[in-house]
């Protein structure tokens, strides 16, 4: 997968937008569990071992890379980025993948014939659609709150927090050993 992209270069002008409109932004890009897509049905393709095997045509992996990832009143925003020429398509299945993770899903695109053309689609999933209409982003539906489970969003909002230095007073985990330990030293001088 390599690094996660930074901003430079790359969505600055969206976590500028966000920044102003009072979120706290994600230095980088943020990984979730990548989605499975197919194209086709299975079908039948060869006999192994007496038995015919079923395969799936033009099978691949859309990674969860979350390409803007926003902070505000203590909920999670996803949004994902699509340029002039972009397939807006795969963003509803990434959008719908983030409704899992994180508590707002949103797409945000160049190319408004394309965005309507799927406005439905996301609608029907509570993901926002956002125009980026340069140097103006216009809000045409506001993201419904998804329904993430605790253990994922936890694990995602804690990532936020600790890697933007939001949490500076959180108290350290400490196990019996270690608890131990200290009474111990403490114990002997």
């Amino acid at each position: 997968m390599g690094y996660p992209k930074k901003y430079v270069g790359h969505y600055h002008w969206l976590a500028e937008w966000l920044s102003d409109n009072g979120f706290k932004v994600y230095p980088m890009e943020m990984y979730c569990e990548p989605v499975l897509v197919t194209r086709g049905e299975p079908h039948l393709c060869w006999e192994r071992y007496g038995k015919y095997e079923y395969v799936d045509d033009e099978r691949h992996w859309l990674y969860g890379a979350v390409d803007v990832v926003a902070w505000k009143n203590k909920q999670i925003w996803a949004f994902e980025v699509k340029h002039k020429g972009d397939k807006i398509k795969t963003a509803i299945l990434q959008t719908g993948n983030y409704a899992k993770y994180f508590d707002y899903s949103c797409v945000v695109a160049e190319d408004l014939k394309e965005l309507t053309k799927h406005r439905e689609k996301f609608r029907a999933l509570g993901v926002g659609v956002y125009w980026a209409n340069m140097p103006n982003i216009t809000i045409l539906d506001e993201p419904k709150l998804q329904n993430p489970e605790p253990e994922h969003r936890n694990r995602y909002y804690n990532r936020f927090l600790r890697n933007t230095g939001m949490t500076n007073n959180t108290p350290k985990k400490v196990d019996n050993a270690q608890q131990k330990l200290n009474n111990f030293l403490v114990a002997t001088n």
